[in-house]
């Protein structure tokens, strides 16, 4: 490829006729559909012919921006113009036909040389390879990365490893103790709060096989733990959530701790909230809270309830109780401003709603008719 430094091609640019395997550059972004059990891949995906790297041997050793390029044909110009030689960009182009891969070289597979020489030079150091990330040569695209190199004996190694990181987290599941198991896994599924022991311990070997990398950290995990601690403090009414003012607050005081943030769940904006520096000491108060809480009652206590019976708000309940829509559910609560639905994943299957409502005063609409303070279970549906 011309331009470039003896010394820049001699470090990067291997010998591809060498190449016993070959090889395979890989579209990226490819999905597999498993109800129609095919690869969606676009028809065609085209890779920009001209680039611009880094050569940072050329200029006597100072470096130097170098344009690299993919040729169809180079001829001579007519005399008098400014430049001497034409060039004629080739087609770069994945395609559904061949799953999105180019081949050069290898088993079944022609010797790279000529025109595919030069295209495979241009493919391994062009900056819309993503396995050029941290190479000395790489500038990021604008446009983002096309597609990588699939390597078999890469592929290999990344597969084993992931193996390894699950066989880690499983052991390290197998060897935590009730309080530990009981803690990671109230702080990365909170909805599996009131399981058994065992369930939360299997939830978490089930983890352990699909994200073994994010229960490997879960355990170092400051918000993890926060989280754990807040559905703690409010199974023991503790704290509790008031959906009219979006807020969590003390249940002995009514004093507010903190009010729910933009875009962010009510659990998680306590438990980033009393990490932060505004929230400093109620974490520790929570803790000592909750064990005066357990001494006192010698076992768990219910949630906060209001201290009279909730009025009855008609087509609430039958709605609640009845009603498999839960978005029908969803737009009752929300109207009267007294419930949250949330998205959560589900151990089999697609996502599930889960919806909660704790505790509402009144509504800002007022009358004998409106709600002035419910509490009830936590509800699933599809």
């Amino acid at each position: 490829m011309q331009g470039l430094s003896k010394e820049f091609r001699r470090k990067h640019v291997p010998d591809f006729r060498k190449m016993s395997k070959g090889v395979i550059f890989q579209l990226l972004n490819i999905r597999y559909d498993k109800l129609a059990n095919v690869f969606l891949i676009p028809e065609t995906k085209q890779v920009p012919s001209m680039d611009r790297i880094f050569d940072p041997y050329a200029n006597e050793g100072e470096g130097d921006y170098v344009d690299i390029f993919y040729t169809k044909s180079a001829r001579p110009t007519k005399p008098g113009q400014e430049k001497a030689t034409q060039v004629i960009l080739g087609n770069i182009a994945f395609n559904r036909e061949l799953k999105g891969q180019i081949r050069f070289g290898g088993k079944n597979h022609a010797e790279v040389k000529g025109k595919e020489l030069s295209l495979c030079e241009y493919m391994w150091l062009c900056n819309y390879n993503k396995d050029n990330v941290g190479k000395p040569y790489h500038i990021r695209p604008m446009i983002g990365y096309i597609f990588r190199i699939l390597d078999s004996q890469r592929s290999v190694e990344t597969a084993l490893e992931k193996e390894e990181l699950i066989l880690k987290a499983k052991v390290m599941v197998g060897k935590m103790t009730n309080e530990e198991v009981d803690q990671i896994c109230i702080g990365t599924m909170p909805q599996h709060f009131n399981a058994r022991p065992d369930e939360k311990r299997l939830y978490l070997l089930w983890m352990a096989q699909g994200d073994a990398h994010k229960l490997l950290e879960a355990v170092n995990d400051e918000l993890v733990i926060s989280r754990s601690l807040v559905r703690r403090a409010e199974n023991e009414g503790v704290i509790y959530y008031d959906l009219n003012a979006n807020a969590w607050r003390f249940s002995s005081n009514e004093e507010v701790i903190c009010h729910k943030r933009p875009g962010k769940s009510s659990l998680d904006s306590i438990a980033d909230f009393i990490l932060s520096d505004s929230g400093k000491g109620i974490y520790t108060s929570l803790d000592d809270m909750i064990t005066q809480a357990r001494i006192k009652s010698k076992g768990p206590r219910e949630k906060h309830m209001p201290a009279s019976p909730p009025p009855e708000q008609p087509g609430l309940h039958e709605a609640i109780e009845k009603s498999g829509n839960y978005n029908e559910v969803e737009e009752k609560l929300r109207a009267m401003g007294a419930g949250e639905m949330e998205q959560v994943e589900a151990e089999n299957g697609p996502p599930k709603k889960r919806g909660r409502v704790a505790k509402v005063k009144g509504s800002p609409a007022g009358g004998d008719n409106v709600i002035k303070s419910i509490d009830f279970e936590e509800m699933e549906g599809d």
